[in-house]
């Protein structure tokens, strides 16, 4: 896979849309970090069957501890967050499994072709190299580059189901006018936010009034459970060192990839522009050229002068540098002056569709095979790169097999295995892990660890960790001196939301009992000041406040001069009255036409192919063919700390 991403070394980029979304969401409840295969010693209790693949209480728990780290759940309340992540496991594995019975499949190519629209894997058209690619996955996924590929396989085959799904799905020339006129739609508001904070100056809690609040709310204040842990790391650049590359190896690997250390042909450029597109404009930008040409010829500085003229304001600031060009890359007349030069020389004005330039050539470079002397070193950094993969995939799985068989001795296997033993301070969830980067997965695996139980190898930047449960501090109610500044902060908060709702409701109850609604006057009544908004969309945002839609459903009947709220809204709370509506104007429902219809499409196909992930699961659970075991569901979410 990655020896075609070397092979090219440009593409366009491309916006990743839909397939891109799914796959986001997907890693979050389908990757498992690390995972060693049915085979790991914690893969013990089944908790669903979908046809022959199994889901276990291993991977269910993973996937809620990598979606509460993506999403920044609280430890505390991720069991409410099981079922959920479970129900998406096992509708992923029913649509992969109804795709590949119809016979839809994901080739090498289709594969290749997709990974290369994700923009951050291919900046600018050009991959970002192995090292990278790797560290990108395991940071952002927590898993291997090939577990990643093979979950995106997944995805690209169920999208290809989905358009199968939804292809004869239309929309309707009255629901495109229909959504028109919603969207675009002017709304003009009057409203006055409450917002908590402007209350709270007004709390001055007591240390009796703290206590009493303390007391109260007891039960939220729990100091973690925290974990000591041994932890064996194998240091990929201590395995670097190693490994070698022979002659036989680097020859070999340079004649079956000859392509990848081919130059094209290729001139470094630097241009001035004036854009011009009319006959008059044309002329005049000539002209200039042409006495700029004059100063050229006589000794002036070309990156001076692109800087002070040049209407390129990409590349002025670079002295006109465009870099090096290859042929394809430009407009014709602009290539051909520019591979016709001499380096070092300077063109007449050339006329492009962006106006005129001067063109200076300063290296040309023809079309070459890079030699294996100058390649060397990249091809001995691949091949040990690869090497120390190879290596180091095994040596994890065979240390943590010996640490196994004895336990005590942890600094024997770092010794054999060229590692090093660590030791923590005590982990809390949410705990690094100081001087390891990357290591969520670790402290995710440590929390399913029994006391004196050694978990399985598990990837990290600097290669991989395989820790030991050592001691468990559970869970304990904190005393007030221990969460003093967390219930005053609490407490204050909670008193300004009050003190804020209660001025709302004052506010709007005021205004329902005067004759004509005057929000305005009822504020000042109050003390309060009422804004009025600039027109809005209703895909807009009131400013400092919060999104329109928001005020959703009450604002789409509301009519002029009519009230409603509170609103809780921004933090605060949100009185507000509807000044005015203001239709959209016609003409712009044909520009907009087939943008809304494409958005409107997707959220159809969407609802659609949703109905029918839904029928398949019904179709296979009364068949037998998926089996969910609620029993031991139940036990992780009991609402128990896992």
């Amino acid at each position: 896979m990655l020896n075609f991403f070397r092979k090219r070394a440009s593409m366009v980029k491309i916006v990743f849309g839909v397939l891109l979304f799914l796959v986001s969401v997907s890693m979050v409840v389908t990757l498992i970090p690390g995972m060693g295969g049915s085979t790991d010693p914690l893969a013990v209790d089944l908790v669903a069957k979908v046809g022959n693949d199994r889901i276990t209480t291993l991977d269910l728990q993973l996937q809620v501890q990598q979606m509460a780290r993506s999403n920044a759940i609280p430890q505390d309340m991720m069991w409410l967050y099981t079922r959920q992540v479970l129900d998406q496991m096992v509708m992923d594995k029913v649509t992969t499994q109804e795709a590949e019975r119809l016979g839809l499949g994901v080739s090498e190519a289709e594969l290749r072709s997709s990974l290369r629209q994700i923009p951050d894997l291919f900046p600018g058209g050009k991959f970002v190299g192995q090292q990278q690619y790797e560290g990108m996955v395991l940071n952002r996924f927590g898993t291997t580059v090939e577990q990643f590929e093979e979950r995106f396989r997944g995805s690209v085959l169920q999208q290809k189901l989905r358009y199968v799904v939804t292809d004869g799905i239309g929309v309707s020339e009255a629901e495109v006018r229909e959504a028109f006129l919603r969207d675009n739609e002017k709304l003009v508001l009057q409203y006055v936010f409450l917002d908590p904070k402007t209350f709270q100056k007004e709390i001055a809690p007591t240390d009796a009034a703290l206590e009493g609040y303390f007391q109260k709310n007891h039960d939220r204040y729990t100091l973690p459970e925290k974990r000591t842990v041994e932890l064996l790391l194998l240091d990929n650049e201590t395995a670097r060192q190693s490994v070698n590359v022979s002659d036989a190896e680097r020859n070999r690997y340079y004649q079956d990839h000859l392509d990848e250390y081919r130059v094209p042909e290729r001139v470094s450029v630097q241009h001035i522009l004036l854009k011009a597109t009319e006959p008059a404009q044309l002329a005049a930008a000539r002209k200039k050229a042409e006495d700029w040409l004059k100063q050229l010829k006589t000794g002036a500085d070309f990156a001076e002068l692109a800087k002070k003229n040049s209407e390129d304001t990409a590349t002025a600031t670079k002295g006109g540098d465009l870099g090096w060009i290859l042929r394809g890359q430009t407009v014709p007349e602009f290539e051909k002056v520019a591979f016709s030069l001499t380096p070092g020389t300077v063109s007449d004005p050339v006329q492009t569709e962006y106006g005129i330039h001067l063109i200076k050539v300063t290296a040309h470079e023809q079309a070459r095979l890079r030699p294996l002397e100058e390649v060397r070193s990249e091809i001995d950094n691949l091949l040990r790169d690869q090497k120390v993969q190879t290596l180091m995939e095994n040596s994890a799985d065979q240390a943590a097999a010996e640490w196994r068989r004895a336990p005590e001795g942890i600094d024997a296997v770092a010794s054999k295995y060229h590692g090093k033993a660590l030791k923590p301070p005590a982990l809390a969830r949410e705990d690094p892990i100081p001087g390891l980067g990357g290591a969520a997965p670790v402290v995710e695996d440590v929390f399913m660890l029994e006391k004196g139980q050694i978990g399985r190898p598990l990837p990290v930047p600097s290669g991989y960790v395989i820790p030991m449960l050592s001691e468990i501090a559970p869970a304990r109610p904190a005393e007030l001196g221990e969460v003093k500044e967390r219930v005053r902060t609490d407490y204050i908060s909670e008193q300004a939301n009050e003190k804020a709702q209660t001025k709302a409701l004052e506010l709007a109850q005021t205004v329902e009992k005067q004759e004509k609604r005057d929000l305005a006057l009822a504020a000042r009544n109050l003390g309060l000041k009422a804004t009025t908004s600039e027109p809005l969309l209703r895909s807009g945002a009131i400013p400092s406040v919060g999104s329109v839609s928001g005020l959703e459903p009450a604002l789409g009947t509301l009519q002029p001069g009519q009230t409603a709220g509170p609103v809780p809204i921004g933090g605060g709370q949100l009185v507000y009255q509807l000044v005015s509506r203001e239709p959209p104007k016609e003409a712009d429902l044909t520009i907009q036409k087939d943008t809304i219809r494409q958005r409107l499409l997707g959220e159809k196909q969407g609802i659609a192919f949703a109905l029918y992930q839904q029928d398949l699961k019904n179709r296979l659970t009364k068949a037998g063919d998926l089996q969910v075991h609620e029993d031991v569901l139940a036990r992780l979410t009991s609402g128990s700390p896992q």
